[in-house]
């Protein structure tokens, strides 16, 4: 596979959810990515939804990582989408960035993962993929 990037915004605080995900489906078309799909998380108790949060989970091929590079870099202008995690997926899957919100809401433990800031995330990507620039 490749490089995975998830990203997220709550539909409870944002009214257009439609034109939402339509900016991020043509952000991945830009960048070029493989698979571009979303599904959505919903968690409440009774009649009540305590979160509800739309997630689109983006494919980019290893080979050419400036695509999910700039991607990012796009993505992180917009202050209501969120990056949840990053990872590598060969088999294995090698985390690279997962939010605090992401590690919390993780149904496995997350074994040898150090929590970095999102301003780190463009060379955290570099360094795990070994792509010279």
């Amino acid at each position: 596979m490749g490089l995975t990037i998830e990203v997220a915004f709550n539909i409870c605080k944002n009214s257009n959810v439609t034109s939402i995900k339509q900016l991020l489906s043509n952000l991945s078309e830009k960048h070029n990515s493989i698979n571009s799909y979303f599904i959505h998380e919903i968690e409440g108790h009774s009649t009540i939804t305590d979160r509800h949060d739309c997630i689109n989970i983006i494919e980019f091929d290893e080979i050419d990582i400036n695509n999910a590079i700039n991607y990012i870099k796009d993505i992180n202008k917009l202050n209501y989408i969120k990056i949840e995690c990053i990872y590598q997926d060969k088999g294995v899957v090698n985390i690279i960035y997962a939010s605090k919100k992401y590690l919390l809401n993780a149904n496995c433990s997350i074994v040898n993962y150090k929590p970095t800031s999102t301003n780190k995330i463009i060379e955290l990507i570099r360094n795990t993929v070994n792509v010279v620039f």
